[in-house]
Parts: C-alpha cells; sequence; structure tokens
C-alpha cells in the first residue's frame, strides 16, 4: 500500500511528548513532564538499593536470627517474646518482599536509561514501600514493580492516592480493570503523545460484556465515573470532521477522516484520574476482536481510514485501508 503524509485537522493533535486527548486536547489529565529536579534523599540510590545489596549478603536474614535468638535467650515472660518475635518476622517480610519487588522493576529492563531515579518524591516513595512490603504473591509483586519503573521513568504520573486505590483493590478488581482496559481507545502514540484512555460504547446500552457489580466497585473505589445500566453520564462525540484524526486503537494508530459535514459517532464513558493513571499499567483496547470491530464500525460509516506509518509532531504517513474487516 502507498504511504501517505498528513497532518492532524483538529483538536486532537499529536504533538510529540504531549498528553494528547481524543476529545479535548486542550485538558490534559494528568502530566507526563518530569518533575525538576530537588534536593532530596535519593529514592532507589540511598535507600532501596542498600537494601538490595544486604538482601543479596543476607543482612536482614541473619539479624534477624540474631535478635530472635536474644529474645528467646531473655528473661522476659513469655507473652512478650511471642509479640516481639512476631513483630521481627513482620519486619523481615515487609522489607524482603520491597526488595522483591524492586529488583523485578530494575530486572524488567524498562527503565528509560536518562531516567532521573532522584527526582521520585520521598513521600511517594515512602508510602510506595509500605505498600509494596504486604505483596507476597508473584502477580501482585509484578503489578507494583510496573508500577515503579512507570514512576521512575515519568516522576509524579502516580499520586499517593492511586497507590492507595490500587493496594485497596483485590484480584477481581484489578481482572474488571484490566478487561475495561482492553475495550479502550487511547493511549501512546509513536510520537511519544498520549491519548487520554476511553472505555468505547458502540452503543448507548453497550455493556462491555462485564459484571454490572464488578464495574459498581470500580466506581466504589474511584476508578471510573459511572455504572452499567445508566447511572453516571455518558459523553458523545464525533470524530473525523475536521480533518485527519489519530487514534491509538489496540496495537496500531488509525487516522480517519470523513468527508465535509462528516463524523463518526462515538459513545464512552470516561476513567476518573486514578483510573486513568492506573490504566497505564495495563494494555489498551487489546480485548479479542475489539481493534477490528472499532476500525470496521468507522469503514462502515463512511470514514476514510488509515493505519499510521510514521508519526512525527502532528505529521504522519499512513497507509490506506480500503475495505471493511
Amino acid at each position: 500500500m502507498n504511504e501517505i503524509n498528513a497532518a492532524s485537522g483538529n483538536s486532537l493533535n499529536a504533538a510529540s511528548g504531549n498528553n494528547v486527548g481524543l476529545v479535548n486536547a486542550g485538558n490534559s489529565t494528568f502530566n507526563l513532564n518530569r518533575a525538576p529536579k530537588a534536593k532530596r534523599e535519593p529514592f532507589v540510590t540511598a535507600s532501596l538499593r542498600a537494601k538490595l545489596k544486604t538482601r543479596a549478603d543476607k543482612t536482614y536474614l541473619d539479624s534477624a536470627i540474631e535478635n530472635i535468638s536474644r529474645v528467646e535467650n531473655s528473661d522476659i515472660d513469655g507473652a512478650s517474646k511471642a509479640a516481639i518475635i512476631a513483630t521481627i518476622n513482620a519486619e523481615l517480610a515487609h522489607n524482603l518482599n520491597v526488595e522483591d519487588v524492586v529488583q523485578r522493576a530494575f530486572s524488567s529492563g524498562n527503565i528509560e536509561e536518562d531516567a532521573d531515579i532522584d527526582a521520585v518524591d520521598p513521600e511517594w516513595a515512602a508510602r510506595f514501600t509500605d505498600f509494596a512490603g504486604s505483596k507476597y504473591s508473584s502477580e501482585a509483586q509484578d503489578i507494583w514493580a510496573k508500577l515503579l519503573v512507570e514512576e521512575i521513568n515519568s516522576p509524579g504520573c502516580f499520586s499517593k492516592k492511586t497507590l492507595s486505590i490500587l493496594d485497596d483493590m483485590d484480584s477481581s478488581d484489578a481482572r474488571t480493570f484490566k478487561d475495561l482496559c482492553e475495550r479502550c481507545i487511547g493511549g501512546p502514540l509513536p510520537n511519544g503523545g498520549y491519548q487520554e484512555p476511553l472505555p468505547l460504547m458502540v452503543g448507548l446500552h453497550e455493556d462491555y460484556s462485564l459484571d454490572a457489580n464488578a464495574i459498581s466497585r470500580l466506581k466504589d473505589l474511584g476508578l471510573v465515573s459511572f455504572d452499567i445500566g445508566g447511572v453516571g453520564m455518558f459523553t458523545m462525540s464525533n470524530l473525523g470532521a475536521g480533518g485527519w484524526q489519530p487514534i491509538n486503537v489496540g496495537k496500531h494508530t488509525y487516522c480517519l477522516s470523513c468527508e465535509r459535514g462528516g463524523s463518526v459517532e462515538i459513545v464512552y464513558r470516561g476513567f476518573t484520574r486514578f483510573g486513568i493513571e492506573l490504566s497505564r499499567l495495563c494494555d489498551l483496547g487489546v480485548a479479542e476482536g475489539f481493534e477490528d470491530s472499532v476500525v470496521g464500525s468507522w469503514l462502515e460509516s463512511g470514514a476514510e481510514v488509515g493505519i499510521v506509518t510514521e508519526m512525527s509532531g502532528s505529521e504522519f504517513k499512513y497507509a490506506p485501508i480500503c475495505k471493511s474487516f
């Protein structure tokens, strides 16, 4: 297929490095810019790196065993001994869990070479450590490690409130949130920009094939602003009316345009600020058949659709899609 040069012709700009909104590019939900470097105790270099070293040297374990032995051989009463030993074991488990999470983060290979680790806010780091220390399962530690990687790469992208919400989520909540993210358009663009993820409704009564009670639980957690069944505002928007418009769907970035006076109508309900932040940990728009269904609906509505092959700033090249899936 031939490549065609194009430039975004409406509010959905694709400016490099900026957050890009599908509906209003001027209202970014969160900032991906790095926080200015400040004088503060380095998060990983001084604290967690030291813990990693002591883990390798078995310092924590040896120290815990020594302390427990001292308590057992002391003259204090049995109940006090049991309480002190339980505290020592809890502290040891917490420290080792934190180290496991940090090791997973640094061994992932996803931390950017120019990432400024010292820019991570120390209060955020303390809250993160509190929560990460209570994660025992490999699955949970992987999630928190991925969150740490994202925060190191873009300090400030996760609020302390978001950490608290993630800590409150159980495995069922996590699955529901993941499933919802897989039914979203938006996400990272090839030029480094980012589109706010939108749970897409094909029609007014779209139920996402998700349980209404599960979605209600996400609302209670503060991740979404709607319930299935009509409670909560929905939003309608028209795409492609102002020129070629790049939109991320699943693993690809598409562009669409409509003839003068035409547009593609979408209906969606939104995440809260905290839901948008957590969506960075999920794969967007990858539900089975979702990408094909969305792009196919655009073609059926008469829009011209292409798949973006190159993108720099607000300019991009695309290969036209000539038929519906």
